[in-house]
């Protein structure tokens, strides 16, 4: 259940985020359900499929390590949980954007 609880965390905490810098252009978002020949990746160390597109979010593990820096909490993830154990790894979305480039809120209740 807590699992459940922090993952729903963070997918309400990554809905949030908003790039803002004026001058760099983004996308309007998707609803990727909309693309059934393409993939949601969480982060770039997951598994590439051959026979479909793939859409990256960096914003997702910002997300996520603005969770772990919040709670100060090491994470305990179970081992049947491949795709969070490696959004709590990841390292490829440093320097994706800069700091002023999104705003941020968090927010976590017991």
């Amino acid at each position: 259940m807590n699992g459940k609880i922090i993952i729903i965390t963070l997918l309400f905490y990554f809905s949030i985020l908003s790039c803002k810098k004026e001058g760099r252009i983004f996308d309007e978002v998707k609803d990727l359900s909309e693309f059934p020949k393409t993939e949601f990746l969480p982060t770039l160390e997951n598994h590439l499929s051959n026979n479909k597109n793939a859409v990256y979010c960096a914003t997702l593990t910002f997300a996520w390590n603005e969770i772990l820096q919040e709670t100060g909490k090491p994470t305990k993830i179970n081992k049947n949980y491949s795709d969070l154990i490696l959004l709590n790894n990841s390292k490829t979305y440093i320097d994706v954007l800069n700091r002023d480039e999104y705003e941020s809120s968090i927010e976590i209740e017991d």
